[in-house]
């Protein structure tokens, strides 16, 4: 039989044209379940992930504040909203590409570090059963602001990936992975083919200096071949 060859996709700035928990932040502060405040603490977590340095724990313990304090019925009516923002927001380019992946009957896997809460209808949104994802802890049917095991960021995708590998019987011989960040470059460095889609400063550098495909956006909002790259089929 011949082994499954695995497309694994990052989420935000990857598939999305956003950051899918910013974009939640922003959703909730329109809706004035959040304040300015907020916002301006979300957005300094961010600087601190651009950086590479950001402690996801901290972090999700305070993104998820408005989960915990808020009935859970009610988060979920809203996430519904939300998730129409998230369906404007998919990368038509991209979308293209795990249509290719998928006719070539490649393996689908979404990694993000987005939380569970946001990340599951998201994957099932843009067609991915399997997701390996940030969890959240519950206890009694909620959510505790908590993060459950290794969080799905940096080289928590790797541990996480890992033991799904394991549990499925399956290998990364041959596979891609999608990323916009330097904070994917764990995963990117294990997979045959990475690629870099609108990346960062410091993944282009690091990716062009060894021959790694590239995704960039051109002033028509399109994707095109970094010349002197190989070509993305």
């Amino acid at each position: 039989m011949k082994p499954q060859t695995l497309a694994i996709f990052d989420l935000d700035y990857t598939l999305l044209e956003a950051d899918s928990e910013a974009l939640w932040c922003k959703y909730l502060f329109g809706l004035q379940v959040v304040d300015a405040a907020f916002i301006a603490r979300i957005e300094t977590f961010y600087r601190q992930y651009e950086e590479g340095n950001l402690d996801l724990h901290p972090y999700q313990a305070f993104l998820l504040g408005p989960l915990v304090l808020n009935q859970s019925r009610e988060m979920f009516r809203l996430r519904q909203g939300y998730l129409e923002l998230i369906r404007t927001l998919a990368r038509p380019a991209m979308l293209e590409q795990v249509d290719w992946h998928r006719t070539e009957k490649h393996t689908l896997v979404l990694v993000t570090a987005t939380n569970s809460f946001l990340a599951k209808p998201i994957a099932q949104l843009l067609g991915f059963s399997n997701l390996i994802c940030t969890q959240l802890e519950t206890k009694n049917g909620r959510f505790t602001g908590k993060i459950s095991g290794v969080p799905a960021f940096q080289y928590g995708k790797v541990i996480r990936l890992t033991a799904w590998l394991q549990e499925k019987k399956l290998s990364l011989k041959g596979s891609w992975f999608y990323s916009d960040s330097h904070n994917d470059l764990p995963l990117l460095k294990m997979v045959d083919h990475p690629v870099m889609v609108t990346p960062d400063d410091i993944l282009k550098r690091y990716g062009l200096e060894r021959g790694w495909r590239i995704f960039e956006r051109d002033d028509r909002e399109t994707f095109h071949e970094e010349s002197g790259q190989e070509k993305i089929v």
